[in-house]
């Protein structure tokens, strides 16, 4: 909901019409999530049982990411910096599915080094980045041979 709201901010049809004006909104709506969430942080922060902590601080530090990137590429109109993600904007069902596709690969023969290696810390950030920029590759190689998910 914070999405639409957001999108709704920036991207709709209203009364504020000036750039100004909606980037100040949807930044007071991220902070008014933030602060919020750090109001509630002393009754527990927890993503796994998705306590209103988690939801705002996620949904403003959202917001604000989405905030950055509408200013680079809508209003600089500054694109070329994201070409290595189109795969996953062109292909995004594959490319969410592809995780889960090596997930189930790798528990049929049986690899299972991953799980138990370079879990956490700076090797567990570093792993998860290889992992992502690797599902992006293979998205991109798929969808260059027209290898397409679709609902």
């Amino acid at each position: 909901m914070a999405g639409v709201v957001t999108s709704t901010i920036l991207l709709g049809a209203h009364r504020w019409q000036g750039l100004r004006e909606r980037m100040f909104i949807a930044l007071g709506f991220a902070v008014a999530m933030l602060a919020t969430a750090w109001l509630l942080a002393p009754l527990g922060i927890s993503k796994i049982r998705a306590t209103p902590t988690w939801c705002l601080a996620s949904a403003g530090a959202s917001v604000l990411a989405f905030m950055l990137l509408y200013w680079i590429c809508d209003v600089r109109s500054k694109t070329r910096w994201a070409a290595f993600v189109k795969p996953a904007g062109e292909n995004t069902l594959l490319t969410y599915l592809l995780p889960d596709f090596y997930s189930y690969l790798s528990a049929l023969v049986g690899f299972a080094y991953f799980d138990r290696h370079f879990r956490t810390g700076a090797p567990g950030v570093v792993r998860a980045v290889v992992f992502t920029l690797l599902m992006l590759v293979i998205s991109g190689m798929l969808t260059r041979r027209r290898i397409r998910l679709q609902l």
